[in-house]
């Protein structure tokens, strides 16, 4: 009965609150123009976001960690700062990899709930209509790769043209002993080939917003998945979390769904 809690939980609890995905400065400007207060607010929001939710993934993952009833010691779990960007892009990868192939084995080790089924109806479709597989791959990443040891926050922050960067990188406890959801939103600019269903070979440059994703239950962590793409922060979200009317209230009202097994996907 040790995995109960998990299993009724599910693994999608949606997007956190607060996870601020900046837009444009061609997007801001139109909306904000010359009001400095208003800029002013939107960049100490975005900073101290940073700096706060640093320090609730440090506070977790060490600071508040457990003893070793042996030792005494605390066993503190890593922060993989500087693994957020490989890893964001090794699910990335196989995330569509999997998708075009149709391996839903794959799939279900490397999604949360929601994605995989919409994956898997993807997938059903496709083979419904007779569709062949599809075809999907990475031709390079755009901008400057750069080497691990720089890819940790807060250097990450200020490296110029990095192919990948991290713009939100939060944790949220849960209701349970030593349990608590990590999501962090990566952004990938590449250049992708893929030919899709029955649609024409393309080759394009892209840039995503990728969420990954990792539950810790009663001190365990489990695997980092892949939780989907999101867009850049309109300018009515970013206006409500200035004000501080974001979306606490409905993220506490899907974890409570999820505690009692009502979350769409749960078994």
């Amino acid at each position: 009965m040790k995995d109960a809690g998990k299993q009724e939980m599910g693994n999608d609890l949606g997007r956190l609150p607060n996870s601020l995905v900046m837009p444009s400065r061609k997007t801001l400007r139109k909306e904000f123009g010359g009001r400095v207060g208003k800029w002013a607010k939107l960049y100490w929001f975005s900073l101290k976001t940073s700096v706060t939710d640093w320090y609730g993934i440090f506070y977790f993952r060490r600071w508040d960690a457990k003893r070793d009833p042996t030792t005494g010691k605390k066993m503190k779990k890593p922060m993989e700062l500087a693994e957020r960007h490989e890893i964001a892009r090794q699910l990335h990868q196989a995330f569509n990899s999997a998708l075009a192939r149709g391996d839903v084995n794959e799939l279900e080790k490397i999604t949360s709930d929601g994605l995989l089924s919409k994956a898997k109806t993807r997938i059903e479709l496709r083979k419904k209509r007779g569709y062949p597989s599809e075809t999907w791959q990475i031709r390079k990443y755009t901008g400057i790769t750069y080497p691990k040891w720089l890819e940790k926050w807060p250097i990450s922050v200020f490296l110029p043209r990095a192919s990948t960067r991290v713009v939100s990188d939060k944790l949220a406890p849960l209701p349970l002993p030593d349990s608590y959801i990590r999501q962090c939103i990566v952004r990938i600019n590449s250049v992708q080939s893929y030919q899709l269903a029955n649609e024409d070979f393309k080759l394009a440059k892209h840039t995503e917003y990728v969420v990954i994703q990792k539950l810790t239950f009663k001190g365990e962590d489990g695997p980092w998945r892949i939780w989907g793409t999101v867009e850049p922060s309109t300018i009515e979200e970013i206006n409500g979390m200035l004000d501080g009317q974001e979306m606490q209230s409905s993220f506490s009202e899907r974890l409570s769904s999820a505690m009692s097994g009502n979350l769409p996907g749960n078994v």
